[in-house]
């Protein structure tokens, strides 16, 4: 669930703010602000819940702004993302690249530009928002 916080978090460019959250054993729902838009995540299974098993379950999030963007996280990580702007809508290109080795490059490419690299910070972000939605009672 953290993974798709992120992935809203960069779609919007701005931190999310938690609005509302339904979560149960087999799935969880929640609105967030995101900077000038709104974004929904959806999570669905019996473990997809677990903050612990990130690679389990269905996620589906979305950011709502002049853009629509949708992105939807299988149970093998597989992303498959979905923009639709004035131009109409297209799928972006699938990656092939590993998680793995998309951190080694994105580190490379900060050292590259001598810029200072805030993942632990986004992650942070990524994991409270996380955990509120996962712990929140229902109907706050």
């Amino acid at each position: 669930m953290a993974d798709a916080i992120g992935w809203l978090r960069v779609l919007s460019g701005a931190p999310l703010r938690l609005r509302s959250s339904e979560a149960t054993e087999r799935g969880a729902l929640a609105l967030l602000d995101a900077g000038d838009a709104v974004a929904t995540l959806t999570v669905t299974s019996l473990t997809a819940v677990d903050t612990r098993h990130p690679d389990r379950g269905r996620i589906s999030a979305a950011a709502f702004g002049t853009v629509r963007t949708d992105v939807a996280i299988g149970v093998d990580s597989s992303a498959r993302v979905l923009i639709d702007d004035g131009a109409g809508a297209r799928m972006t290109p699938t990656r092939w690249e590993s998680r793995l080795r998309l951190a080694l490059r994105r580190a490379i490419d900060a050292l590259d530009r001598a810029e200072s690299v805030r993942d632990l910070d986004d992650l942070e972000h990524d994991l409270t928002r996380a955990e509120l939605i996962c712990h929140r009672p229902p109907g706050t």
